[in-house]
């Protein structure tokens, strides 16, 4: 057969965990921390966006502290590859 480039797929991926958390006593804070996404990442804790973040595995987190319930649900929506 003929030679054919490769060409990586460009894909949109959805991640879901939940989890459970005890709220912060007075003056502590809670981040949600992410080493890093390939390529762009957004965010939602208990259904409200957190926001979102390009980089090819930069860290970067978020202040959840007045968003964090006994039970939490965090999901990632992951924008990669070329098209984006």
């Amino acid at each position: 057969g003929q030679w054919q480039p490769w060409y990586p797929a460009s894909l949109i991926l959805w991640y879901k965990r939940d989890f459970e958390a005890q709220k912060p006593g007075p003056g502590q804070r809670v981040f949600l921390c992410f080493d890093g996404v390939d390529w762009e990442g957004e965010v939602w804790l208990n259904g409200q966006r957190l926001g979102s973040n390009v980089g090819y595995f930069l860290p970067f987190r978020f202040d959840v502290t007045d968003l964090l319930r006994e039970k939490n649900t965090v999901a990632v929506r992951v924008f990669e590859g070329p098209a984006f």
